[in-house]
């Protein structure tokens, strides 16, 4: 499973290649992080720029891989163990040993040195990414950075879990053996682990497929299998030990059968070795000169129709292909050359050859030695407890690299311009002569391990998923946010504006509030109390006109048809104010502006009402309502209202981050919000309306 294809390169002697699964999975991971991550993560770079990121961090990744495996293979030649090679393959890296470790020290200083590398890996990238942002280094690099700083993190942690074949599992083995003074016994405990965390991984896997997380689920099923498989080897190589360890070639080898001449054809080789007690292979000589093995297996393989033209100078192994053994060979140090050939070894001394030896042999004495119990029987007491604790414990570990809680990490976002997102025609209009800069912050969801990670980071905030909203209600907020925007800009032109729409959208329904039970998410409500609702603001007006309390009427449209339901207001608390209000986040459906202009926007993969401010901006300066801002950079959050009303919206000061990044001389903000961002910008505004801003900047001109 695990040989190379190709060798790319040598360190040391060590070679490093690799298996065609890899290519896979190279290709996988650069198409995912190029098309999704970096684009979600990174907003507003060049489709071509993610692509390269996502090369540059695949490759880096795999380098990163690499670098942990010769962590371990380092460590091992200095233990005195040889190094067959370093393969990267489907499921990432993995360096192959030959032979046994020498002790229970040399195993956990082998183990240890790979995540080892991996932590080092992850203080570089991060401190470069620190570097990065004081020097002012391109989003892109600092993309990669960031990715390969958390990528290493969770490699550090998915292979500290204790179990086997992960490098914690080798860990606790290494403890385990030192304390039982029984390599055996402790493969045995730290294997059971190993299939456990196997299990549990495939059935996460499971649940995430039930969940249409194919990508996830496909990974995590395939992990598990790979985990549970390797464990049972990792157990059957204890048992081997256990039933083997002081045992020599010479104990299990065949004693060495006569050589057959190479003209032999293979119909009288395997007539002649047919029956009980024959050899597993036989040497070919001629003349006294041994020139190579016949395997009964591979003659056998030979069709039935041929083996009479065939001869066994045809299909033996060439004498310098066949691995030699020396008959006081420990069988534990054999394996490792048994196991690397297809075919049989040949047992030599000075005198000649003294036998034949197989997998079958260790096999035959393996039966021999362990008899019907097998090397797996249950241990009682404090044993199993101890078991049962690093089991919990291996779970925790694993939800904590696997499971996604319900939470968002914000983070500082980018600083976008979009003095060029509009184009209006109908009245006279100009290209904005300032760059009006659009915050943002960043939401992402990620493991309970990097959530850890991420709370203890500087300008990082934690919040609940249910904080967030739908993004589908994420993307409408921006959109109307945009129209709302042109129409606050076109009044302060003096211009006539109304805002039009087919009903108020219910996005969501405040859990407790008074209309839970009588509205669900979906519903349009087109009627107040025989009024007509166009905008969700027609149904704001009508609520607050009423004392909290009142039983208000609503029409409604639910799938194809309309019915009415009652619900009443109540006090609550809105954007830190006590309003009546009966509950519902809503949108207008449709929502459009009439005014003497037509406006359209550039789509942006951006959430939110936040950008209202900035397109407000954007759009005054267009209408020609702001003629002192030439050049000038200005950064802008807040929620607009069609009149002008500038409301918040949080985040301030993770988005003045961005800002400052972007070289904002000024940066204007909810009036209510200006603490938060004081100190990470030059010059903080905070402003209660349109009217408000653009005054601002006329008198900072």
């Amino acid at each position: 499973m695990y040989e190379s294809r190709l060798t790319v390169l040598r360190v040391r002697g060590i070679p490093i290649g690799v298996n065609w699964s890899w290519l896979f999975i190279a290709a996988f991971l650069t198409w995912s992080l190029g098309t999704e991550l970096f684009p979600h993560s990174f907003p507003g770079l060049a489709s071509s720029t993610y692509l390269v990121m996502g090369a540059v961090s695949a490759l880096l990744f795999f380098a990163s891989i690499v670098a942990h495996e010769l962590g371990h293979a380092f460590r091992a030649l200095k233990e005195g163990m040889r190094i067959d090679g370093i393969t990267l393959w489907l499921l990432g890296g993995v360096a192959r040993f030959v032979g046994m470790f020498p002790s229970a020290g040399a195993e956990l200083r082998i183990a240890v040195a790979g995540p080892a590398v991996s932590a080092a890996l992850v203080a570089l990238f991060g401190a470069l990414d620190a570097v990065g942002a004081r020097l002012g280094l391109p989003l892109a690099w600092r993309g990669v950075l960031e990715y390969l700083a958390g990528i290493n993190l969770l490699l550090v942690a998915f292979n500290l879990v204790p179990a086997l074949p992960l490098d914690g599992g080798r860990i606790l083995r290494a403890l385990l053996w030192k304390r039982r003074k029984d390599f055996a016994s402790a493969t045995r405990a730290a294997a059971r682990l190993g299939q456990a965390f196997g299990f549990l991984l495939g059935g996460i896997g499971v649940v995430s497929l039930t969940h249409q997380s194919l990508t996830t689920g496909l990974w995590l099923s395939v992990l598990g299998i790979f985990i549970v498989r390797a464990a049972r080897s990792e157990a059957a190589f204890g048992a081997v030990d256990t039933a083997l360890g002081a045992s020599r070639v010479r104990d299990l080898m065949t004693p060495a059968p006569a050589a057959v001449p190479p003209l032999t054809t293979i119909a009288d080789f395997l007539e002649r070795t047919a029956g009980p007690g024959s050899s597993p292979a036989y040497p070919v000589a001629e003349n006294g000169r041994l020139l190579g093995l016949i395997s009964v297996q591979r003659a056998s393989s030979v069709p039935p129709g041929e083996r009479t033209q065939h001869t066994v100078a045809d299909s033996m192994t060439a004498a310098e292909k066949v691995p030699t053994l020396s008959p006081d060979t420990p069988v534990l140090e054999a394996l490792g050359a048994l196991q690397a050939s297809p075919e049989p070894a040949m047992v030599t001394d000075g005198a000649g050859i003294r036998g034949v030896v197989s997998m079958g042999d260790v096999a035959r004495a393996l039966q021999l030695h362990l008899g019907p119990g097998g090397p797996g029987r249950a241990r009682g007491g404090r044993t199993g407890v101890a078991a049962g604790l690093v089991v919990a414990l291996a779970a925790l570990l694993a939800l904590g690299v696997v499971y996604h809680p319900p939470l968002y990490i914000l983070s500082p976002g980018p600083a976008s311009d979009v003095s060029h997102d509009m184009t209006i025609s109908g009245v006279p209009a100009r290209v904005p002569a300032g760059r009006y800069l659009l915050t943002t912050v960043r939401a992402d969801q990620f493991t309970v391990l990097r959530d850890l990670v991420e709370a203890f980071r500087p300008h990082r905030q934690v919040v609940a998923a249910s904080q967030i909203g739908s993004l589908a209600f994420q993307d409408d907020m921006f959109k109307e946010s945009q129209v709302l925007a042109a129409a606050a800009a076109a009044r302060e032109k003096g211009m006539k504006v109304a805002l039009t729409g087919s009903g108020a959208e219910v996005t969501g329904i405040a859990a407790g509030s008074p209309a839970a039970g009588a509205i669900r998410t979906g519903d349009v409500v087109v009627g107040v109390d025989g009024a007509a609702v166009h905008t969700e603001f027609d149904l704001h007006d009508a609520v607050q006109a009423k004392p909290a309390g009142t039983r208000f009427s609503l029409t409604v449209r639910r799938g194809g048809s309309t019915v009415t339901v009652t619900t009443p207001s109540a006090r609550t608390a809105e954007s830190g104010r006590r309003v009546t209000a009966i509950g519902l986040l809503l949108v207008t459906k449709d929502i459009a502006i009439q005014a003497p202009f037509t406006i359209k926007f550039t789509p942006r993969p951006i959430g939110g009402p936040s950008a209202g401010l900035a397109y407000a901006l954007a759009i005054s300066d267009a209408l020609g309502n702001l003629d002192v801002a030439g050049g000038r950079t200005v950064a802008a959050t807040g929620a607009i209202g069609a009149t002008g009303t500038v409301g918040d919206v949080g985040g301030v000061d993770l988005k003045a981050i961005g800002a400052k990044a972007q070289g904002a001389a000024i940066f204007l903000v909810p009036a209510d919000e200006v603490g938060p961002a004081r100190g990470l910008v030059d010059r903080v505004k905070g402003v209660a309306s349109l009217s408000d801003a653009l005054s601002v900047l006329r008198e900072v001109g």
